[in-house]
């Protein structure tokens, strides 16, 4: 009984020994692969780290407000008294202004510091004849020659996007012209004798230096790796107080006075007598304001 159970059990291990791989040919074969959910994350190449530190150029464009105040203190004669009245001429412009800049910038975590220079030119003013009633016309035309500045920026970084403050110095040349022209009759002259008329026409040019201080605040978006566009406003302030500085009259400048009882107008005939002004000296004042509003582009290189 024993022999024959132990022979019966060695015969069926021995069957299922030989069915054993036949059966997994078969569940292979009923049971597809199925790619498990997850998967250990692959090593990936990193690049290399940017460089911190980085230079760049770029052009900008927009709009200066120009404020002004003028005033004129002696005569062409360089008499001591001013002109009754003074004249004074005071206005706002708003000029079209285009320029470039370059600079540099370190980066530190998501803070920015570097230093940005550049330079800008705008148009001159038209003709300001705020003084413009009989016997007097005065109009005065501002030129703002190419400025320059520098200033160090520091800013936040947050994503694409640069927010910024600049402080720094402005260096400019203002060139102002006065195109002044009165005639004056008066019934009688200092001898009482008879009436006479004074007619006066020149043209003043002087310029002012100033040193002034910039500031900014703006914002720059990053458009790739290389190219960048920013929007900026600043203000410059100089003294608060006017300036003095001196005008040269131009030539051809003429002052001519008439006598006789009836003066001729304008000053012609055998008796009108001219004076050439050309050469002399105006004493003048200026106090100049500038806020400035533009947009631009930078290239990293």
């Amino acid at each position: 009984m024993n022999a024959r159970f132990f022979q019966a059990l060695v015969g069926g291990l021995a069957v299922a020994a030989f069915l054993t791989p036949f059966n997994a040919r078969a569940a292979d074969v009923a049971m597809p692969r199925v790619t498990p959910l997850y998967q250990p994350p692959q090593q990936q190449l990193q690049p290399p780290p940017r460089d911190p530190r980085w230079c760049y150029a770029g052009v900008h464009g927009g709009l200066m407000q120009l404020r002004y105040d003028v005033k004129t203190y002696s005569t062409p004669y360089g008499q001591d008294e001013p002109y009754s009245p003074v004249e004074d001429v005071k206005g706002t412009h708003y000029l079209p202004l285009i320029g470039a800049q370059i600079g540099c910038n370190y980066i530190q975590k998501n803070f920015l510091i570097g230093f940005e220079a550049e330079t800008w030119i705008v148009p001159g003013t038209p003709p300001d004849c705020t003084i413009n009633f009989d016997p007097i016309r005065s109009c005065v035309t501002i030129r703002e020659k190419p400025a320059v500045a520098g200033s160090l920026r520091a800013g936040v970084i947050h994503g694409n996007f640069l927010f910024f403050g600049k402080v720094g110095l402005a260096y400019l040349n203002t060139s102002i012209v006065t195109d002044f022209h009165r005639t004056v009759s008066v019934a009688n002259t200092p001898t009482g004798t008879t009436p006479w008329q004074s007619d006066e026409r020149h043209i003043r040019r002087g310029s002012i230096d100033q040193t002034g201080v910039l500031l900014g605040l703006g914002a720059e978006y990053m458009i790739d790796e290389t190219w960048s566009a920013k929007v900026e406003v600043n203000k410059i302030i100089t003294a608060s107080q006017h300036k003095n500085f001196d005008a040269v009259l131009d030539p051809g400048s003429t002052v001519c006075s008439s006598n006789g009882t009836t003066p001729p107008y304008p000053c012609s005939g055998s008796n009108a007598a001219y004076r050439d002004t050309s050469g002399m000296i105006a004493k003048q004042a200026a106090k100049l304001g500038r806020g400035i509003f533009k947009v631009g582009v930078n290239k990293r290189f």
